[in-house]
């Protein structure tokens, strides 16, 4: 299957996010040898840390032992858990790596050899805590794997933007320009003891920044992540051009508008070039220019948007909702909204004071696609922010979950039928899923009457979990509560993005035990076609 496994890297995903699972399909329809989630069986070295942007909650963790910015055959990885934690627990106690772990718990595990010298750790996908959305980007940092643990690592923006900053006096030029120091990079700097007002604005601004320029490098040039020798995103080019930048200029928090933006015009020329040529480079490729003006022009407001939503007297409690608001802004600048939708919502999340706060503080959990979907521009409230009515996805032994996905504007459809069990810990467990999947506008894409995959899952919260098919696909199912018909509302999300599905089921998540529910669980993917067929 060496067309899917190409196109399973993490920007390439987008290829496959409207199908969502059909990459799934693909994996268990086939294999391959060279599959970069087979790992290392030589591991004896394990490595724990978490990864910040909001905490990310099942992201890819890997070390790019190639350091060629994507994930190869061989390089070892493992899947953060529902706290951004990889191989110990946010507790410091729970070992995912221990003898006696779980399967679902191992997936948490990242362990490799001695490799004797620097290498760079890489995070990508999962979603954020905050938000509860899927997380499309990127995040690094270096580190030094000997004998023993390399234990506590932080996976940032602030580590990010020094990751190819080898050179001791540029790092510390670059931290001293943010009132940094190296220590600050270890920090959780999302904990109350861990807290600073600054550490928190800088890393939001660089991450912010670099989302909203690396969208056009990957939407408009789809080599990234799918052509040898481009990296599965263009984030870390764009990183370490900021860092040129700051080298030169210092805080870019602290210039001028006009030279804000010259200096955010610098840092898409730089990734621009480097762009151009690795295109011209390959003679398969055809490169076109493209003008980020625009992008560079909602940069710099974001620079000013954090400074406003994150001061310097930000108290830790209000954290959550700041960054939230921060992000509302960003989702709707990638979505290409107009300027005018943008500046309103700027607007009002600048103002710390305004009724957005308020309704994000109130809120038991935010329905950030509703919050996106606001129109600023005119008289709205919040009321659809909070999700409500969802079934809570907890004590999912022996339960089922039937969810369909009516053919949209793009000819995709599907259907899927969910078989859940839960190891002793309840939160987390293995699942079989019969997936039937249709999309008659790409020939690409593989298609399915019913097709049976298994896999492992684990619970963010009361309405998130993580799902890890076949081994290596993983993806996010949300209940966003009820729709206007009573039906169940799911999203799921994979490769960044997120698409919507529908329970006819009136709970939405029955057991074995509902009467009228299907209960035979199919072993067979004739099975899964007798199944789902009679329920579309």
């Amino acid at each position: 299957m060496a067309f899917f496994q190409k196109n399973l890297t993490q920007n390439s995903l987008k290829t496959f996010a409207v199908a969502t699972l059909a990459a799934a399909v693909a994996l268990a329809s086939a294999c391959s040898s060279d599959d970069p989630d087979q790992g290392s069986a030589l591991s004896t070295t394990p490595l724990s840390g978490v990864a910040i942007d909001g905490y990310l909650a099942g992201a890819t963790v890997y070390l790019d032992i190639s350091d060629n910015g994507e994930r190869n055959a061989g390089e070892p990885f493992a899947i953060t858990d529902k706290d951004g934690f990889f191989t110990t627990a946010k507790d410091g106690i729970t070992d995912y790596c221990a003898s006696d772990a779980t399967v679902a718990q191992t997936r948490h595990c990242l362990r490799t050899t001695e490799l004797g010298a620097e290498v760079v750790m890489r995070a990508y996908g999962g979603f954020d805590l905050f938000t509860g959305e899927p997380f499309n980007g990127s995040l690094s940092t270096r580190i030094t794997v000997e004998n023993g643990e390399v234990a506590n690592k932080m996976i940032s923006p602030l580590t990010s933007i020094l990751t190819d900053v080898t050179d001791a006096t540029e790092r510390q030029n670059i931290l001293e320009a943010y009132g940094l120091v190296e220590s600050d990079l270890d920090q959780d700097f999302l904990t109350d003891g861990g807290f600073n007002a600054n550490r928190v604005n800088t890393a939001i601004t660089f991450h912010k920044i670099v989302t909203i320029l690396a969208n056009v490098f990957d939407e408009e040039f789809e080599a990234f992540g799918t052509e040898s020798g481009f990296p599965d995103s263009s984030n870390g080019w764009i990183y370490k051009a900021i860092a040129d930048q700051v080298l030169v200029l210092g805080d870019l928090k602290g210039l001028s508008l006009v030279d804000l933006s010259t200096a955010l015009t610098a840092v898409y020329d730089a990734v621009h070039a480097e762009t151009q040529a690795l295109y011209e480079a390959d003679e398969d490729l055809s490169f076109v220019s493209f003008d980020g003006t625009m992008a560079i022009a909602n940069a710099v407001k974001i620079v000013a948007l954090v400074d406003s939503a994150i001061p310097s007297g930000t108290l830790f409690s209000d954290v959550p909702s700041r960054i939230i608001g921060v992000e509302m802004v960003v989702k709707k600048i990638v979505d290409g909204e107009s300027t005018a939708q943008i500046d309103a919502a700027i607007a009002e999340a600048e103002n710390t004071s305004s009724a957005l706060y308020a309704a994000l503080d109130a809120a038991r959990d935010i329905d950030f696609s509703a919050l996106t979907s606001i129109n600023y521009n005119q008289a709205h409230n919040f009321d659809d922010i909070d999700v409500s009515g969802a079934t809570p996805l907890t004590a999912l032994a022996d339960k089922q979950l039937f969810i369909t996905h009516a053919q949209d504007l793009d000819g995709v459809s599907g259907s899927a039928h969910f078989f859940f069990d839960s190891d002793e810990l309840v939160t987390s467990g293995t699942l079989d899923v019969c997936l039937k999947y249709d999309d008659s506008n790409d020939e690409r894409v593989e298609e399915t009457e019913g097709t049976l995959v298994n896999g492992t899952w684990f619970a963010i919260n009361n309405n998130r979990l993580i799902l890890t098919l076949e081994g290596s696909i993983d993806i996010t199912l949300i209940n966003k509560g009820l729709d206007d018909d009573g039906n169940a509302k799911y999203s799921l999300s994979y490769g960044g993005d997120a698409l919507s599905w529908i329970s006819n089921n009136s709970k939405g998540l029955l057991s074995s035990s509902d009467s009228g529910f299907e209960l035979d669980q199919p072993t067979t993917n004739e099975g899964c076609v007798t199944l789902l067929t009679p329920q579309l």
